[in-house]
């Protein structure tokens, strides 16, 4: 029969090549220890650094929104996608996407049409 059991040695803080070491020992204190070095990689949690609407024209049907934001790519292997959505504002819940992608980080500012009869809830949605 062999138990196991966990002892923690070592937090992971940062990323790089850490070392972990497996250990078992038999009911007869026997050890086996083994060592396996792998590789953490960079994580940080999905970030918007800038999220901003401005009316452009003086009719105010064109919104300019900037958008700014980064994720952690994992080495391709962190899925994800986000969408920039409007809503009208009466009691609905039906979301439209203006546009989206795939992309682990994003700089840019859109311009969105609207009719300036109707309010509008803005968003953006980022999964990973």
């Amino acid at each position: 029969m062999v138990l196991f059991f966990v002892e923690e040695t070592n937090i992971m803080q940062d990323s790089g090549n850490v070392d972990i070491v497996v250990k078992a020992i038999d009911t007869r204190d026997r050890v086996k220890e083994y060592t396996k070095r792998i590789s953490v990689q960079h994580y940080e949690l999905p970030k918007i650094t800038k999220f901003v609407g401005d009316r452009t024209q003086t009719d105010q049907r064109n919104v300019k929104m900037d958008i700014d934001f980064t994720m952690s790519s994992l080495n391709g292997k962190n899925r994800t996608n986000w969408k920039n959505r409007k809503e009208k504002k009466r009691k609905t819940t039906n979301w439209i996407t203006e546009f989206s992608g795939t992309d682990y980080s994003f700089k840019q500012a859109n311009k969105l049409s609207f009719n300036n009869d109707e309010k509008f809830t803005l968003s953006i949605q980022i999964n990973n």
